[in-house]
């Protein structure tokens, strides 16, 4: 960020070129530089084109993390709300819950239960167990 404010340049590196020179006990040498106005440009130009709905700082994640004993978040989900452990993951965009509405008598629970023991955690890499337990046949959905 100093760099886009200042107007600056910013280098950009081979993915191991920083370990590589850290090896061979040198400075890494950048690939190429660029305005960092541009590459910022460009980032926020590629967030907009796939929808993503914003920019995260690995920074700020690690620093907000609410379990930090467990470990640095690496990735997350592209809404972000879902952000915990490696090989965990939000299931919100793999399943389909438009399926599972009756327009007669609401959301039906009993497809839900069924798709959660399809992809649950004997199924899955996943070491979470699913964060919510199912205890009724019926769900209501209430207009907004």
């Amino acid at each position: 960020m100093d760099a886009l404010l200042a107007d600056g340049e910013w280098p950009v590196f081979w993915r191991t070129e920083k370990a590589r020179a850290a090896k061979e006990n040198r400075d890494p040498k950048p690939w190429k530089t660029i305005k960092a106005k541009d590459l910022w440009d460009q980032i926020c130009y590629a967030a907009w084109a796939c929808a993503d709905p914003g920019i995260q700082f690995d920074t700020i994640i690690n620093d907000w993390h609410t379990c930090p004993a467990d470990g640095r978040i690496n990735a997350s989900n592209p809404c972000s709300e879902y952000m915990f452990l490696d090989d965990t993951a939000c299931n919100l965009a793999s399943i389909n819950l438009m399926k599972f509405y009756d327009t007669g008598s609401g959301v039906s629970i009993s497809n839900p239960i069924a798709t959660r023991r399809a992809c649950g955690p004997s199924r899955s890499r996943s070491r979470s167990r699913w964060p919510v337990s199912l205890r009724t046949d019926r769900a209501e959905v209430l207009p907004l």
